[in-house]
């Protein structure tokens, strides 16, 4: 990781398909933050521990995360078609 991804950490945005059409509600934001955190707890200490900087809700949820783990297991665990339920 370069000093630079390190001071801002790697942005990842996850909106709805229809963006900008329709935007992520504040609940909806808190299923998906509870989601990835059963993932999280799912995945104990084998394989990647994911460490996010921040999130925000702004019509779409935008995380920081730490590093390239964490970015590359956050693109996987959303791949199109992931349904939260």
């Amino acid at each position: 990781m370069s000093f630079s991804d390190a001071a801002v950490g790697l942005k990842m945005a996850i909106m709805d398909v229809r963006y900008p059409d329709k935007f992520i509600t504040q609940e909806q934001a808190t299923i998906l933050k509870e989601w990835l955190l059963e993932r999280i707890q799912e995945s104990g200490t084998e394989g990647v521990s994911p460490r996010f900087l921040e999130d925000r809700l702004r019509g779409s949820v935008f995380f920081v995360c730490f590093d390239h783990a964490t970015k590359n297991w956050l693109e996987k665990k959303l791949e199109r078609g992931t349904s939260l339920a």
